[in-house]
């Protein structure tokens, strides 16, 4: 039986969060992006990758980290994908490629230092990731969780929103205000519902939170 996955065979999924707080993660990515000194790279409102420096990097990692054609030293290693649910949530999936792991063996191979089977044990590894590579990844991961929704309180407390759909900061006090803003936008409200989480807006592309 064929192994079912979304993105990749060795995905994990990692959180569910409201599509605001995703929207937050691409916002924070964009302003770590890895041309700008950080460890992110956000694409557009999919995928976010996480990529790894010469002082930021899983325990076990042996290979060197060159610029190349970036403007840091950096290596790829895992990507946060989003699976977009009809309620406003979003379903995250982690994904490790280790693509250092999987070059080395594939000069390995074609200087004769390891056979074919060795070849695929580690082109395996680098695709399923090791424990260490794994933490790491989780680590960056819950820290864009974190600042992300702790963006959202902050915008709150001052009296500011993020609309989901533009991505503009407006200064709005009231979920009417809000709301007007969102059909302005030609997408239908259906109701404001007021749950322990918040208020939302359910809409025709799923729940907003006000």
């Amino acid at each position: 039986m064929k192994q079912k996955y979304i993105f990749a065979p060795n995905e994990k999924k990692i959180a569910t969060v409201p599509r605001w707080v995703f929207l937050n993660m691409h916002r924070i990515a964009r302003d770590l992006d890895l041309d700008k000194g950080g460890l992110y790279d956000s694409r557009g409102g999919g995928a976010i990758n996480i990529w790894v420096s010469p002082e930021d990097h899983p325990e076990d990692w042996r290979w060197p980290i060159k610029k190349i054609a970036l403007k840091y030293p950096r290596a790829y290693l895992a990507g946060i994908y989003p699976e977009y649910r009809k309620d406003g949530m979003v379903d995250l999936y982690l994904v490790i490629t280790n693509y250092e792991r999987e070059g080395e063996a594939e000069a390995k191979l074609a200087n004769g230092e390891i056979d074919y089977h060795e070849y695929r044990r580690q082109v395996e590894l680098a695709r399923r990731g090791t424990e260490a590579e794994w933490k790491w990844a989780l680590e960056k991961t819950n820290w864009l969780i974190e600042k992300a929704q702790g963006l959202g309180d902050q915008l709150e407390y001052y009296g500011f929103w993020m609309c989901p759909f533009c991505r503009h900061v407006i200064k709005t006090t009231t979920a009417n205000e809000r709301v007007q803003h969102i059909v302005e936008h030609g997408i239908k409200v259906f109701a404001v519902e007021i749950t322990g989480d918040g208020v939302f807006a359910i809409t025709e592309r799923g729940a907003v939170k006000l």
